[in-house]
């Protein structure tokens, strides 16, 4: 099981027992339903009886039920920490297919299929009912895609070497995919490990250096990040004193103070340089030709205050005393 952030085993059994204690207190005693499934695996058809059998879906539905005489539900348990948007259409076309497993099985036991999403961690519901009229549009937006996978297919059996007839699309499904054998993504995942003989790295397997590079790029950022937290203490520390260059040691510090100007509203502040005759000159409106025209009073103080935004900044220099070479960032 796949832990996020910090989060332990205990904290997600927590959040589980809350949950159910909620639902439970919620919906008992469960007297108007009957539980048919729970955690079934359905495959189910979308071709008519005429068509090839080959356009088929795998699902598991999470829970369905039978409520009063006539009227089935499909329930499906989201445990988000964010509430999708009332109009995301994901979930409701998952379970509007679900709906057509439902009529294949159970179909002269019902006249209404309902589907119930709910979302545990709002303690919120969303129920609708399931229509031919909902079912038929997504039934067609589904087999067109699959026509649209298989005329690839038949171009990729023609053209195996040809990477644009199906490009990678990585998604957070990819790790459950049954094709990862033949996804450039994750080929690699199954292979043997490989050595690589290089006279700057000397003899070292491919999944070796994988790891390597990984542990340097965490060290690398762990550096810049203290760097750039001793950078920002230096330049406080010599703004507070009014120094423009730090000395210790070998090594002097110069810090040259300076700025720059971003636009608040640039349609605005094209319109205002046109008014002035001044737009041809600084046709692209660059920071720095915008700083000097605020300079030199092109641009008044009062627009200034209104159209743009003052940023300080900073550069920092490094060199030895007794050297004239420097290394700036």
């Amino acid at each position: 099981m796949i832990y996020k952030w910090e989060q332990t085993e205990a904290d997600y059994i927590r959040r589980w027992e809350h949950y159910i204690d909620e639902y439970y207190n919620k919906y008992s005693p469960f007297e108007w339903i009957k539980v048919i499934w729970t955690e079934l695996q359905l495959t189910f058809k979308l071709q008519e009886e005429w068509e090839e059998e080959w356009r088929s879906f795998r699902w598991f539905v999470d829970r369905l039920d039978k409520e009063w005489e006539d009227t089935f539900v499909i329930n499906d348990y989201k445990t988000n920490k964010y509430l999708p948007p009332e109009q995301k259409e994901d979930y409701r076309e998952q379970l509007t297919l679900y709906a057509l497993w439902v009529k294949e099985k159970y179909g002269k036991y019902l006249k209404h299929i309902k589907a119930k999403l709910h979302y545990l961690h709002f303690d919120i519901s969303d129920e609708w009912e399931i229509t031919d009229d909902l079912i038929q549009p997504i039934k067609e937006r589904y087999e067109k895609a699959i026509d649209e996978i298989e005329k690839k297919k038949e171009q990729y059996e023609h053209n195996p070497n040809d990477k644009n007839i199906f490009p990678t699309n990585w998604n957070n499904f990819c790790w459950y995919c049954e094709y990862n054998n033949l996804c450039p993504l994750f080929m690699h995942f199954g292979m043997e490990d490989e050595a690589v003989d290089w006279w700057v790295l000397w003899e070292k397997t491919v999944k070796r250096l994988v790891d390597e590079y990984a542990e340097l790029s965490k060290k690398i950022s762990q550096e810049t990040k203290e760097k750039d937290n001793i950078k920002e203490v230096l330049i406080e520390y010599a703004d507070a004193k009014w120094y423009e260059q730090l000395f210790w040691n070998e090594n002097n510090m110069k810090i040259s103070k300076s700025g720059n100007y971003s636009m608040k509203d640039k349609p605005a502040l094209k319109k205002y340089l046109i008014e002035k005759w001044v737009f041809n000159e600084v046709w692209d409106i660059s920071w720095s030709s915008v700083a000097k025209m605020v300079e030199d009073w092109t641009i008044d103080e009062a627009t200034a205050n209104e159209l743009l935004e003052y940023k300080d900044s900073r550069r920092v220099s490094v060199s030895k005393k007794k050297e004239d070479k420097k290394e700036e960032e």
